[in-house]
């Protein structure tokens, strides 16, 4: 909806003067005792009556609830990148770490109904990893267009001789392009001489191309061959595999032994090491596009982004098992 500029005033959280040609995604403030909101109607800004926030984004100093997320590149993309050829991207992205939560509940369901679902319920868990891996691989794709969006259009680097190389060359749309040589990781040195970015923007894709591929080599060995998880065990404490898989030494997961059976390992390190180094991979590539591109300042400088979802709570128990 199209608001006068001058409506934004009312907003007590907004930087008004530096919004620009920028989306404003009016969200909830939380001032560390009551809820505030403010919505466009008929062509103004109006404040609105609310006591909470269900499924969604909310501003605030600090969180309103102890399972609530903050996720650096999703905060960057709203405060310092939210244009309209932009938006619907940060969206996509924000849904994707929502179906992480909504999917580490569904495995939190499986294990405590395991007697219930029967033996069929280790089918039930290998088809949510599969969809993690592949959300994973999605959330880097979103990511990554994103980038090269912003960097064809929307700002200047820093670095004068950057610069000039990015008015001559785009970036990749793909993810895998931007980090990948044919079937092995880009060195850093090699993506900074094939586009037009920094050494250190290179740098974090290059240790972002090293997840990449071991999440791709898992996902492919999951759904075509059947052969990183052979059989997943439900045990007291969570689903389990057996300790001669390798798929601990592919993505350099530490193995813990389930409490029950030392021949089994918990799945639950492979599962948080899926969800929270694909979020700590897009975070350092995002602070490393804001450490060396100029970007317009915050639309709301005084605070942070915060999520909260239905299964918000599912995240926040399953990062304990993430190192």
């Amino acid at each position: 909806m199209q608001v006068p500029l001058s409506e934004f005033r009312v907003v007590p959280y907004l930087a008004v003067d530096d919004i620009g040609d920028r989306i404003v995604n009016l969200m909830a403030l939380w001032d560390g005792k009551e809820w505030h909101h403010w919505l466009p109607h008929a062509g103004k800004i109006i404040k609105m009556q609310m006591f909470g926030v269900v499924v969604g984004e909310y501003l605030a100093k600090r969180p309103e609830g102890p399972a609530d997320l903050s996720i650096s590149f999703l905060e960057f993309a709203w405060q310092r990148a939210s244009w309209p050829e932009l938006f619907g991207l940060w969206r996509q992205i924000t849904d994707d770490v929502h179906n992480f939560a909504a999917s580490t509940a569904k495995i939190e369901h499986f294990v405590s109904h395991r007697q219930v679902i029967g033996a069929g319920v280790s089918s039930f868990v290998q088809t949510e990893l599969e969809y993690l891996l592949a959300l994973a691989r999605s959330t880097f794709d979103l990511l990554q267009e994103m980038v090269a969006r912003i960097w064809a259009r929307r700002v200047r680097s820093v670095d004068p001789i950057v610069e000039t190389k990015r008015k001559r060359r785009s970036l990749p749309k793909e993810f895998s392009s931007m980090v990948l040589k044919g079937n092995r990781c880009s060195s850093a040195d090699e993506i900074a001489a094939g586009y037009p970015i920094s050494p250190g923007l290179a740098n974090a894709y290059a240790d972002a191309g090293l997840l990449f591929l071991k999440l791709r080599a898992v996902r492919d060995k999951v759904v075509h061959g059947g052969k990183a998880i052979e059989l997943i065990f439900m045990t007291e404490t969570g689903p389990c595999i057996h300790r001669s898989t390798g798929i601990f030494e592919e993505l350099g997961v530490r193995a813990i032994p389930d409490v029950e059976n030392n021949n089994l390992l918990s799945l639950w390190p492979v599962i948080a090491h899926v969800v929270f180094a694909t979020i700590a991979t897009c975070d350092h590539i995002a602070m490393a596009l804001e450490h060396d591109v100029l970007f317009p300042p915050a639309l709301a400088p005084q605070y942070s982004v915060y999520l909260r979802g239905f299964h918000s709570e599912s995240l926040s128990r399953l990062k304990k098992w993430y190192e």
